[in-house]
């Protein structure tokens, strides 16, 4: 999902519900969920290594955000 897509998505859930808390889950079967304690940070994102290194520890391109 590209960053647009999900600000439109947070948008209409404002929009229809109000200010929620933000959630996030552990894992994709919902083992356990914990309140989003961290605000986005950009930096870039390596698929194959399944890692994100934040913009002040690196020196690639920027191509994410982490949202927690």
């Amino acid at each position: 999902m590209i960053l647009s897509e999900y600000i439109s998505n947070l948008q209409e859930i404002l929009k229809d519900h109000g200010d929620l808390e933000v959630v996030y889950s552990s894992d994709s079967e919902g083992n356990s969920f914990h309140r989003v304690g961290h605000k986005p940070s950009i930096g870039t994102f390596y698929e194959e290594d399944q890692e994100f290194l934040s913009q002040e520890e690196n020196t690639d391109a920027i191509n994410a955000v982490c949202v927690n």
